[in-house]
């Protein structure tokens, strides 16, 4: 499971310290019970009880089944995978039709299988299974890899002039990143906010229902990507602002005495992606009440869903404000890298929060990915945020501390995190693929380290991001 990436002290500080049951229980059986059972050729990774995930084996995902009576996994295929930008249309196609295929043929193994979802682009599916139809799936050689589906929670007025994005904006090629989109993972937006209202090009849902936690998308579906499926869940679920707070950053655009708030690219568009569900329980919320968790599968179908729709609308970016676990070397084994990677194929940067834990040498997963781009905080004096994780992985830092931005009800509120900082960084991009429209994320990625303000901390150097220096980079080269 996934967390908002919220600061520890700030709004969201109980969220970042939650245990979800399912991890925590998965944690204490890996330790506890015995091994059974033989070598099996697919790798296994159980819940670490932080939100991330541990390398396990066979016989103790089984006895994790067996006690919970259902387990829900990420299941990986052993089908030959291209990330989509680096094939033609007919091959991309041929692809997909090979993981429709392999996909099919372990379902027919895995009869009693539910809350089945199978993803076009990438060779993986998720599914609730048992303890007889998790060993089922653990001894077919077709399947490399079965991963815990675990759930995360979710991780400006002087922030945007600190990074130059008003001076990059306002350059006449640059157009404050008109006719360019931004995609956000998050809990949905209030689609009729006055920072976020017309900016809206396409949306979706996916979240889960199953007896841990209820679907938020409308009806109480799976999935949806109809019009309004993007919305902001109920505020009175804790964390539910969150999304609307982290679009207003990346490309908010309030007129009139709120002007002041706008976002990084303000003329770009926005597309909300709502990957969060509701949890009731004490032992994943770490209190009474409800709140939001995201989890990885539904992570992964909005990311398909993006890649889809990058075919009809120019995305210059993806931004994900949540995380959990805290890993020290690059997580090549996380389920999202695949799509991660097509993505990066297209041009498209994923930002991704380091997360709040206020860790040297680690960040939380998913930003582990080594092609996403992985954000941490800093405050407007330019230093390192205390909250903030900070490590060799890190590869742009950006303000996140104390910034204001759009929140439900039409508000607009401070507030403090790596959440805040990976914003800063997806709108960023959408300026600079205006001008620059057909260059690599890997370029955009290297101009805006070599014309940011570096910011050090634990003997580790990153650059806050420059954005008008950037565009300099790009159009005359790096100093």
């Amino acid at each position: 499971m996934a967390s908002i990436s919220g600061p520890q002290s700030g709004p969201f500080g109980r969220v970042s310290r939650r245990l979800p049951l399912a991890g925590a229980l998965a944690f204490g059986l890996v330790a506890a019970l015995s091994v059974c059972g033989g070598a099996n050729a697919a790798e296994v990774y159980l819940g670490d009880g932080r939100g991330g995930t541990v390398a396990s084996d066979a016989s103790r995902m089984l006895d994790v089944a067996r006690v919970r009576s259902e387990i829900p996994v990420i299941v990986e295929m052993d089908t030959e995978f291209v990330p989509e930008g680096e094939l033609s249309l007919f091959a991309a196609a041929n692809q997909r039709a090979a993981i429709a295929s392999a996909q099919d043929q372990v379902l027919d193994r895995v009869s009693g299988a539910r809350n089945v979802k199978t993803f076009r682009s990438v060779p993986m599916m998720a599914m609730m299974v048992g303890a007889n139809e998790l060993a089922a799936l653990l001894d077919d050689r077709s399947v490399t890899a079965v991963y815990e589906d675990v759930a995360v929670p979710p991780a400006l007025a002087e922030s945007v002039p600190l990074i130059r994005a008003d001076v990059a904006a306002d350059v006449k090629r640059i157009k404050g990143g008109k006719g360019w989109a931004v995609a956000v993972l998050d809990t949905g937006v209030q689609r009729n906010h006055k920072a976020l209202k017309g900016k809206i090009v396409a949306e979706g849902c996916f979240s889960t229902s199953n007896a841990a936690s209820k679907s938020v998308c409308p009806g109480g579906a799976a999935s949806s990507t109809a019009k309004g499926s993007g919305a902001n869940c109920k505020t009175s679920i804790e964390g539910c602002d969150h999304g609307t707070h982290v679009a207003g950053i990346a490309v908010g655009s309030p007129k009139g005495k709120y002007k002041a708030y706008k976002g990084v690219a303000p003329k770009a568009d926005l597309i909300p992606m709502q990957v969060f569900s509701k949890f009731s329980s004490i032992d994943y919320c770490g209190g009474p009440g409800t709140c939001a968790l995201s989890y990885t599968s539904d992570q992964l179908a909005a990311l398909e869903e993006v890649n889809d729709l990058a075919s009809r609308h120019k995305i210059a970016a993806v931004n994900m404000s949540l995380g959990g676990g805290l890993e020290r070397k690059a997580c090549n084994k996380n389920p999202l890298k695949k799509i991660v990677k097509t993505l990066r194929s297209k041009r498209i940067a994923v930002a991704i929060a380091a997360g709040n834990d206020g860790v040297d040498g680690r960040v939380a997963s998913p930003g582990c990915i080594g092609p996403a781009v992985t954000v941490a905080s800093t405050t407007k004096t330019d230093e390192v945020s205390g909250f903030s994780n900070f490590s060799k992985l890190v590869d742009l830092a950006a303000p996140g501390s104390a910034i204001v931005s759009s929140v439900p009800k039409n508000k607009f509120k401070a507030f403090s995190g790596t959440s805040m900082a990976a914003p800063h960084v997806a709108g960023a991009w959408a300026l600079l693929r205006h001008r620059f429209p057909k260059t690599s994320v890997k370029k955009i990625e290297k101009a805006l380290k070599c014309s940011g303000i570096p910011v050090m901390r634990a003997g580790v150097t990153k650059k806050r991001i420059d954005v008008y220096g950037a565009y300099l980079a790009l159009k005359n080269g790096c100093p």
